[in-house]
Formats: structure tokens, sequence, C-alpha cells
């Protein structure tokens, strides 16, 4: 999932999509920050109850929609259809599938990002400061879909944009494309054979080329601050 929308986020960016291509960067985010979690965590216990939320969820909304119903045979038959046929597709039986109403686990994000990284909370900082994106804070509503008007009269008030495109900056692509090459890189460190070495060697030239072309992007834009004050990787 990650690599897939990782590309897609490029594909956002190149067609000026750069809200969408925000929105992807913070669900790439969260899923880079649950895989690798799990994958630190190495408890088989914990992949279960990642795969089986899904089905017990679907179950749970199921549920309502009968609940909501108030009575429609239809609508009972079809959700009880549709709750059996996916928990007979997760191959649990109905009895092990609890309706799901919570979090997947009982850990925060951010207990998880510093589980994974310690008091290195770079990742979760970018989960952070994407949430105002998430919940449409004020900035991103004037960044994607306001323009401010060019008379001084107006003292800086906005009004509707009707160009439907927007550039987000690369900064996404940047990121999505670095957090991909780490991601695969985590799995492909537990695959001890032979094989993977020739990838691995790839993969770590390829999060260093990236990191060191937004560092070139970083000091374009910002010729003020010296390329060491951005060099930690």
């Amino acid at each position: 999932r990650i690599s897939n929308l990782s590309l897609d986020v490029v594909e956002l960016e190149k067609t000026h999509k750069g809200e969408i291509a925000e929105l992807v960067l913070r669900t790439i985010l969260e899923s880079f920050i649950v895989g690798s979690w799990l994958l630190k965590k190495k408890d088989i216990e914990l992949f279960n109850r990642y795969r089986d939320y899904s089905t017990g969820r679907k179950k749970f909304m199921g549920e309502k929609i009968i609940e909501r119903a108030k009575g429609d045979i239809n609508v009972r038959e079809e959700m009880e259809k549709m709750i059996s046929e996916t928990i007979k597709e997760s191959g649990k039986r109905e009895g092990d599938i609890a309706s799901e109403r919570g979090d997947i686990f009982d850990i925060t994000i951010a207990k998880m990002a510093e589980e994974i990284w310690g008091q290195d909370l770079d990742f979760y900082f970018l989960y952070k400061r994407t949430s105002e994106v998430t919940h449409g804070h004020w900035k991103v509503m004037a960044k994607y879909h306001l323009a401010k008007s060019l008379n001084p009269m107006h003292n800086g008030l906005y009004c509707y944009n009707e160009n439907p495109n927007r550039f987000a900056g690369l900064l996404p692509t940047f990121l999505c494309l670095r957090i991909c090459a780490m991601f695969l890189l985590t799995i492909i460190n537990e695959i001890d054979i032979d094989e993977t070495k020739e990838v691995k060697a790839k993969f770590d030239d390829f999060e260093k080329r990236i990191f060191e072309a937004y560092q070139e992007y970083f000091n374009i834009l910002h010729p003020e601050i010296k390329s060491s004050d951005s060099d930690s990787r």
C-alpha cells in the first residue's frame, strides 16, 4: 500500500492536485508508523488482531444498519448475508469475531512512534503536521480553495479560487518516496538471505539519493539557511 500510494502522490504532484497529494501523504505516514510498529513487535497476535479487526468492524457496521432499518426484512437479510460472507472469507467462525467499535490497538500513534524510534519523533511530527489537511484547517482552506485579493484596499480578504489546480511543492513526493524506500528496507532486513543483499544495496542507494535531492530542493527554497542546518536524516 505504501509503495503504490507513493507512486500515486508523484502523479498527483505532476497534475497539480496538491491537496489530494497531502491527504495521501497523511495516509502513507499512518500506514508507515503502524506497519513499522508491527514489524518491530514481532507478535503474531498483533498481526491477527490487525487482520481480524476489519472483519469485526464490518460486522459492527452491518449490525448498526440492521438496527436503523427498524424491522425492514430485506435490509436485515442483506446485512446478515454480508456479515456471514465477510466472516467466512476471513476463515474464522462467527463466534470468534467480535463487533469492533474502538481502535485496532490499545496504543496511540504517538506511542507507536516512540516505541519504534525513541525520542526521534520526526515521522510522528509529520503525521501531526498533516492533520491540518485531513481535518480541513483554515490554512488549508485558504491555500487550496481561496485566493487572496490583489486589491490592497481589501486588507487581505479572500475570494473563491476557480482554478482547480493547486501545487503543494515537492515535499510530499520526497517524503513518500523516502518512506517507501525505508519501509521496504525494513522488510528486506528481516529476510536474511544472500538474494536480498543486492536489492538492499539498491534501496539504500535510492533512499540516499532521494534525501540528497530533497536537500538540494530545500536549499533552493531556503537559501538563507545553511545546508549544514538540514543535514540530519
